[in-house]
């Protein structure tokens, strides 16, 4: 069991501006932005209009935990992590 708990991501960089954006309930993200750990069910990331493929494109983030710094350690990861994905193509409606 972890000794610490979730309570945040922060995001450190974007995706593509060409591919899509990254939302959060709607909203699109700027990178620095802090999104509790509560509202991670409402981030999504938008393709742009007729845009697929896999691994089209990524943004990268921290997690940061409850822990703060006690016993040396740091709330913060210190690693950057990263997260990929795929956008699957779909039928478009006639016009």
């Amino acid at each position: 069991t972890p000794v610490n708990s979730l309570t945040s991501v922060s995001i450190e960089s974007l995706p593509s501006s060409s591919v899509g954006e990254l939302r959060l309930s709607g909203v699109p993200l700027t990178a620095a932005t802090v999104v509790s750990s509560n509202d991670l069910a409402s981030l999504v990331f938008v393709p742009a209009s007729n845009f697929n493929g896999n691994f089209v494109s990524a943004f990268t983030f921290r997690v940061i935990d409850d822990g703060g710094n006690v016993n040396g350690g740091l709330a913060t990861d210190g690693t950057l992590r990263t997260f990929a994905f795929n956008v699957n193509a779909v039928n478009d409606a006639p016009t």
